[in-house]
């Protein structure tokens, strides 16, 4: 963390500077370097995105600041070699500025954005932030973040001392979810050789400075529009909700069909299930068949699969059937209209019941968990994996990630499990606890 200052300034003195910046990358000089910024912040990051989503990120303020913060501080004018927008206004206006105004645009100079997790959070006045780069901790005094930040959350930010000697974010904030901090470490420590190899005696800030953009391509791709997993079938076929229906020509020879065709099974509801048999001696269902009236209808989770099935019915059925249509829908389209459609169910019971039932439905299964072996831990279970220096820390990222959704739904205002438990069960000691 940068070291503590003794010059303060005062907010019209920091207005004052930030008015002096906008002016001057506004100005004609200036033409040229906002537009090579705006190629190299966002680059190719929005050409695929929807019309909504363009929108959406026009509008963002935070967006905004983000861009602009980085285009003054960071982003060397000309071909890389010159100064920034900062380093112009401090040459140009420095000898008529107050003391105040100096103190805040070269402390504004050397700051550079940096990946923090948020160890605790006090609402209203701040929070805790580790660097992860170093391992030290600040607290930071922010009061309007401190309603959407919980514990746990992953933030790149621009931190720096303000004019009462209190750390303060100063415009750049990139807010994550938990679970991308081992991939953002990698991608940072991968970097981080690259520019020492090339720059053996830079400056650490030289390095981030150099890298601000990623923080927002990150951002993005994590924060604002994360993409859908990608479900597949077992086939490895995209997973796609699909509808093949047919018109029952002869409904007595349809269901004698079916009924003697070793691939349906037929259920007691008088659907059917289209299976497979597998080498292992399993079968794996691949759709169901209803039949109402005059209408056959299969549902199955792929557009390969509804074909195939077709085909079986046809071979099956014959001219008891005949092929009327297809339709199919993404998962995220489906997801979106069951949004749209369906209302919270209720248990019906009282809630202090309801709340000690999913309570002890959820101890169950945590008590489950710890020794399941998890993917995450090389298929270890977290009991096991506590033991090992090397999987650790991996643990304990895990359990972050538990109690960040568990802040999440309190900020729903739904009922919260507390999965404290689980830290002195497994004999660690959680962070600032």
């Amino acid at each position: 963390m940068t070291t503590r200052h003794s010059i303060s300034y005062t907010p019209h003195e920091r207005a004052k500077v930030i008015n002096g910046l906008t002016r001057l990358l506004d100005s004609p000089e200036f033409e040229l370097h906002r537009h090579m910024a705006a190629e190299v912040f966002w680059g190719g990051l929005v050409e695929d995105l929807s019309a909504e989503q363009a929108d959406w990120l026009e509008r963002s303020q935070q967006a905004e600041v983000n861009f602009v913060s980085w285009m003054l501080y960071d982003l060397p004018d000309g071909d890389g070699v010159g100064p920034t927008v900062a380093e112009v206004l401090s040459i140009r206006e420095r000898a008529r500025m107050t003391r105040g105004e100096r103190a805040y645009l070269d402390r504004a100079i050397a700051s550079h954005v940096r990946l923090y997790e948020v160890e605790g959070v006090d609402r209203g006045v701040g929070f805790m932030l580790k660097d992860l780069w170093t391992g030290e901790t600040v607290r930071v005094r922010e009061r309007a973040a401190t309603e959407s930040i919980v514990p746990w959350d992953l933030m790149a930010a621009r931190v720096i001392e303000d004019g009462d000697g209190a750390w303060v974010i100063d415009g750049s904030i990139f807010t994550y979810p938990p679970r991308g901090k081992s991939e953002f470490l990698r991608a940072l420590r991968a970097l981080h050789r690259t520019f020492r190899k090339k720059f053996p005696g830079a400056d650490e800030a030289v390095f981030f400075k150099g890298i601000g953009m990623l923080f927002n391509e990150w951002w993005l791709d994590w924060t604002v529009f994360p993409p859908l997993p990608t479900v597949v079938t077992a086939e490895g076929d995209e997973m796609m909700l699909t509808t093949v229906r047919f018109d029952v020509r002869d409904a007595a020879k349809l269901l004698a069909a079916l009924d003697n065709a070793p691939e349906f099974e037929r259920n007691r509801d008088r659907s059917y299930r289209w299976i497979e048999n597998l080498t292992d001696g399993g079968v794996r269902s691949l759709g169901t068949i209803t039949i109402d009236g005059c209408r056959l209808v299969l549902e199955t989770t792929s557009k390969p699969r509804g074909r195939r099935g077709r085909k079986a019915i046809e071979q099956a059925a014959r001219d008891a059937v005949s092929y009327r249509s297809v339709g199919s829908q993404t998962m995220a389209e489906a997801l979106a209209g069951r949004a749209r459609t369906e209302q919270p169910l209720s248990s019906g019971l009282p809630p202090a019941e309801e709340a000690r039932l999913m309570k002890t439905f959820l101890d169950d299964h945590y008590r489950k968990w710890l020794d399941k072996p998890i993917p995450a831990l090389s298929h270890r279970t977290p009991r096991h994996a506590v033991t090992l220096k090397t999987v650790r820390s991996k643990v304990i990222d895990l359990l972050k990630e538990m109690e960040n959704g568990q802040s999440r739904v309190a900020q729903r205002g739904e009922q919260v499990y507390d999965v404290g438990w689980l830290w002195r069960e497994l004999g660690l000691e959680r962070p600032h606890e």
